[in-house]
Order: C-alpha cells, then structure tokens, then sequence
C-alpha cells in the first residue's frame, strides 16, 4: 500500500497514519502487506534530482516486487555467467566472489569505479589502481562493465590537458593522483607521476588485447596517445636522439 506524505508531531494520528516529520507508520492489521520502495539520488545523478527520484520511486510502482527482482536477479545473473571458478577452499572462494560483487556493485552507471567507499579508504574516488579491477573484469569476460570504465576517462581529458600545459609544460593530459565522478581530486601541491599515465594507457590497450574491438581502439587510440605523450615530454631526457 502507498502512504501518502505527511507532516506532524510522533504522537499524531491522521487516517490510521503515526506521523513525526517525514516519517510514517501506518498501522497494519492482520493478513495485511505492503512493500517498501527505498532510492537514492543526488544532484551528481541528476541536475532535477528531485524528480528523477519520484520517477524511479514510480517505476518501481508501476513494476511491482516481482518484476523488479526478477530484473535485478537477472543483472546479476547475467554479470556471474561470463565465467566460471572453482576454488577448492570454501573460504578462498567466498572471497573470489565477493570480489567480483564488489567490483560491479561500486560501478556508476557513468563508468566511475571507486576502490574505497568509506571515508577513510580512498575517500570513496577513483585512482590508478582501478584499472587492476578492469583487469579483472576483462578476465572475467565482463567487457561492458570495463567498456564504461575506460570511456570515462574521456570525462577528464579537458582538465587534464589544462593541468599537464599550465603546470608541466607538456603536451598531452596528465591525469591527477585521484579523480571524482567529473572532476580531479585538488591537491594543495603538485606531484610528478608516471604510472597514472602509464597504468591508464595500458588498461585501454589491455581492452583491445581481450576484445580485438578495433572500432574501441580507434576510438580511444587518441586518448592512449595523450596520457604516453605527457610521459615522454615530463620525463625522457631530450638527448637529440630521433
């Protein structure tokens, strides 16, 4: 059952609803049911959070429990499929599989994947160590999820190429130490660094190893060029050799 939105104090009482702020308790009798819709949304999601929010709320309504688990049950399925491990120690294989929950569970639908959803692991960003869980996902054969992946990296092109210019005086895009969902991470200092770069650029290629897609290589083969090309201006002596 749907209750309606309500204001007033705990001890309240409006058409068998116990209201205090936003929250309500509807009184249930015997033999009655009801299913609880929880989403969240912010303005990163979408600029008119507001009402994506009251449309996703009412998919789910429109859906009903059923189909929307079934769809859910199957994304999962359809994610663990692509492959198959068998680890002889129970607990080794739990770990294998949590794993690769994690993994996928932590990916926007942007392609932004976050290593740390806490406040005192990584600050819940993204960072060059991601592209070791694109490897597994390649592995994996879970090449769409490491397709969205790589393509986000295009997000931070712009700023890179202003970063690597104004502050290192190379061509190409320097990609900082860490990186939110659209922007770099600030730094009150400046770091030279080389496996950013190289680790990204390498992860692209690693795509195209596992995939022979060469529409994804031509694609990316710029962006490839760009994070190399920083590298060879930054930190290759010029000794005048071609």
């Amino acid at each position: 059952m749907d209750c309606p939105c309500e204001s007033g104090a705990a001890r309240e009482k409006k058409e068998d609803a116990f209201v205090t702020g936003r929250l309500r308790t509807r009184v249930m009798r015997r033999g009655a049911a009801f299913t609880r819709y929880l989403a969240a949304i912010d303005n990163a999601d979408a600029p008119d959070y507001a009402a994506a929010l009251s449309a996703a709320i009412e998919e789910c309504r429109q859906l009903g429990y059923e189909r929307v688990r079934t769809r859910h049950q199957q994304a999962w399925r359809d994610y663990f499929r692509t492959c198959r491990v068998e680890i002889p120690d129970p607990a080794a294989m739990h770990v294998y599989d949590v794993g690769r929950y994690l993994i996928r569970a932590n990916l926007h639908p942007s392609g932004f994947l976050p290593m740390g959803i806490f406040s005192y692991l990584w600050q819940g960003v993204m960072f060059w160590d991601s592209a070791f869980a694109v490897q597994a996902l390649l592995t994996c054969g879970n090449l769409a999820e490491a397709h969205r992946v790589l393509a986000h990296l295009e997000t931070y092109l712009p700023e890179g190429r202003k970063i690597a210019k104004e502050q290192h005086q190379a061509r190409g895009a320097r990609l900082e130490w860490t990186v939110e969902i659209e922007r770099f991470t600030h730094y009150p200092f400046v770091t030279k660094q080389v496996h950013n770069n190289a680790w990204w650029a390498h992860a692209l290629y690693l795509f195209y190893n596992h995939s022979a897609d060469r529409d994804f290589l031509q694609r990316h083969f710029g962006t490839i060029e760009e994070f190399l090309v920083f590298l060879t201006d930054s930190f290759l002596e010029d000794r005048g050799i071609a």
